[in-house]
């Protein structure tokens, strides 16, 4: 069962969705094209800690160093948030917790 959110702000959370998807789903993925540090699933994270969630959370966004120029693709190639790497790093979560 996926069930899948297009985020459009950060704040203020939907704190009532992040619990109704901690009580039905055993992982929870957060994909931005943004800082990973400081960011949407930085927060999201942090909610689920507060909350002591047993859900596992795994947040992809753009690491904390030097991206170099390039064309939208090819960065999101560089930073795997183009397909591949979205599904290379939910197949690397889900068969590393089973």
């Amino acid at each position: 069962k996926i069930t899948l959110i297009n985020a459009r702000f950060i704040k203020p959370l939907d704190t009532g969705l992040l619990m109704s998807l901690a009580k039905n789903h055993r992982y929870i993925f957060t994909f931005e094209e943004g800082a990973e540090i400081g960011g949407f699933g930085s927060e999201v994270l942090r909610f689920y800690t507060a909350h002591n969630s047993t859900s596992n959370v795994s947040i992809q966004g753009i690491k904390d160093n030097f991206i170099d120029h390039g064309t939208r693709n090819e960065l999101l190639q560089m930073t795997e948030l183009d397909e591949a790497g979205i599904i290379k790093n939910i197949k690397r979560v889900t068969d590393g917790l089973k």
